[in-house]
This record gives C-alpha cells, sequence and structure tokens, in this order.
C-alpha cells in the first residue's frame, strides 16, 4: 500500500542501545517488517542510539505535530486514547497528563529533532527490544481490539456496492470486501490485515480478527489451506495486490452475507 506521509517539520527518535559510540549500519524492524524511514542514517553518541523515525511514528498510526512557541518546541503525539507531549531539550514528557522521564532530552542533531523512541513507543502500548547480531531497533505494536472503533480504519460502500476498508489518516483503501466470498488486499502489513479481518468477520467469515490477520504468513499462493475442517482459504498474489477467497473444503464458494 502506498503511505502518504504528512507534511509536518522533519521529526526523529532515538534508542537507547548497547553499541560502541560511532557505530552505524543499523536497522529497524516495525511488526516483523524492515521499514525505511526518511532522514538521515542511524548514528551513535555516547553510547545511545538516534534514528530518525518520525516515519514510524506515523507508521503506527499516531498524529504528530510539532509545536514551535514557546521555544525551543515541543512535539505532540496522539494515538488512540493516547496523548504525548514532549518538550525539546527537557527530560521529561507528559503521557496522558502524567510525567515520564526520559532517559535523555530531546535535541537537534543535524538540524533534526531526535525523539526518544523507547519511551514514547512503550507509552503507545509497543515494546521495543534491540537485537545485536542483527543490529536492528525490533518495534512490536500492541492494536486496540476494535481499529475500525478506534478510528483508525473506516468502512466505506463504494460505488458498486463493495465494501472497502479505508485507513482513516491517510485515505487509501487497503481491502475490498467483493462477491460475498472474497476479499482483495492492497497490503500484507499486520494492521491493515487486522482492519480487514475485522470487516471479513462482520461479513460472516468463521475466524477471528487474529486468524485472518496471520495468513500474511501463509505463503501467499494455492492451494487452499484448510481451517476448521469446514473451510478452505486460498490465499495468493497476482499483480498487485493479494487475494484471499473462502470456500466449503470441496472448492465451492463459501457465501456469508
Amino acid at each position: 500500500m502506498k503511505k502518504v506521509l504528512g507534511s509536518i517539520g522533519l521529526l526523529a527518535a532515538l534508542l537507547a542501545a548497547p553499541a560502541a559510540a560511532g557505530a552505524s549500519n543499523l536497522s529497524i524492524d516495525l511488526n516483523g517488517e524492515a521499514l525505511n524511514v526518511d532522514g538521515p542514517d542511524p548514528i551513535l553518541e555516547n553510547g545511545v542510539t538516534f534514528v530518525p523515525l518520525r516515519g514510524v511514528l506515523e507508521e503506527m498510526g499516531a498524529d504528530v505535530s510539532w509545536q514551535a512557541n514557546p521555544s525551543p518546541g515541543t512535539v505532540h503525539v496522539r494515538y488512540v486514547d493516547t496523548t504525548i507531549e514532549a518538550p525539546l531539550q527537557q527530560t521529561e514528557m507528559m503521557v496522558n497528563g502524567e510525567p515520564i522521564s526520559l532517559q535523555a532530552p530531546l535535541r537537534l542533531i543535524h538540524n533534526r529533532t531526535m525523539l526518544p523512541l523507547r519511551a514514547i513507543a512503550e507509552s503507545m502500548g509497543a515494546q521495543v527490544r534491540w537485537n545485536h547480531s542483527g543490529r536492528t531497533v525490533e518495534v512490536e505494536q500492541a492494536f486496540p481490539d476494535d481499529l475500525v472503533a478506534s478510528g483508525m480504519y473506516e468502512w466505506v460502500e463504494n460505488e458498486r456496492g463493495n465494501k472497502e476498508v479505508v485507513d482513516a489518516k491517510s485515505g487509501e483503501t487497503v481491502a475490498m470486501y467483493r462477491n460475498r466470498d472474497r476479499m482483495l488486499l492492497y497490503s500484507s502489513t499486520h494492521r491493515d490485515m487486522l482492519a480487514a479481518g475485522e470487516l471479513a468477520v462482520e461479513y460472516g467469515f468463521p475466524l477471528t480478527r487474529e486468524d485472518f490477520s496471520s495468513m500474511e504468513l501463509m505463503e501467499q499462493r494455492d492451494p487452499a489451506v484448510v481451517l476448521e475442517d469446514t473451510v478452505q482459504v486460498r490465499y495468493f498474489t497476482f499483480g498487485g495486490y493479494g487475494h484471499v477467497r473462502w470456500e466449503d473444503v470441496d472448492g465451492s464458494p463459501l457465501s456469508t452475507h
């Protein structure tokens, strides 16, 4: 799925990690997928790993904004029911009105605002790990129980009467429920698959959204995978998107609504 980044000022983040000063060639994984972010390469300074991560917060579904006044400025992050205010050059931020200590102050490096990723991501319910052997920052996100109710996604009906799952922030369609027995997928990221699963469950697919989202881990090709002894799922790719079809075990279409 094509991701559209916001137009606010440049933003980044820092993550403490056990590494030697001056090391580089670090990578970032979000929910098990390698993530490329806009900005300079990660650097180390005084044992702290600095990584430009504005894109990570937006990929996690957060709204990020910059308030210039009063100087030197404050970063605002909003994610579901969590609000974060992080002033520049301070070792404390406010999470839902409560003070949280930071390992290092927000600061400017190479004219980029650097934020403490671990504290912010964990305040958003995520887990952050340092993979020393792979030199990778691993962020594992926790998702709301209902992504549509949280406001992160919407269900809309297009001009042909098909239901679509739309990212509320970017306005992009991530999945389309079509012909009562299949879904077209325009993204394979874990969060988008969960949202697509919510619509599939709403339309009678006999599994949970987590079961549905786990299909992203399957090989994306025929033959069908049998689930719960009564339903088989075909998950494969063609063109620029994925295709999920559910059937009876004899191969006949399994209509829902």
